[in-house]
């Protein structure tokens, strides 16, 4: 799957070899690191273990959020010009490319 970041900070956090302090918890940078490596590895949306919206789940402006074990989120966005739809929904098998928008605490 191809993945794209809405800033640098946030593409820093995901692709650190190891978690470093900072404004994140360092388990929260763990459990993010582990979303990220699920991603890449799976060819859709629809093959992630933790990270597959319901369609309720899913936006108008097409983002959704993936709750990580650690109760923070990580805001997605489909990052197509085309998003694949099977009837009223979107086709997650169709959906190969996402933008990380942002990571919320627990709170947000």
């Amino acid at each position: 799957m191809e993945i794209s970041f809405a800033t640098e900070e946030l593409k820093e956090v995901c692709l650190a070899r190891t978690p470093e302090a900072g404004a994140l918890p360092r388990a929260v940078i763990r459990d993010i690191h582990a979303f990220y490596h699920a991603l890449r590895n799976a060819d859709h949306v629809a093959e992630l273990p933790l990270g597959h919206p319901e369609q309720g789940d899913l936006q108008d402006d097409l983002t959704w959020r993936v709750n990580l074990v650690t109760e923070y989120g990580v805001i997605m966005r489909i990052d197509q010009d085309t998003v694949p739809t099977s009837g009223n929904s979107v086709d997650w098998t169709g959906v190969y490319r996402v933008l990380v928008l942002n990571i919320e605490a627990p709170d947000a």
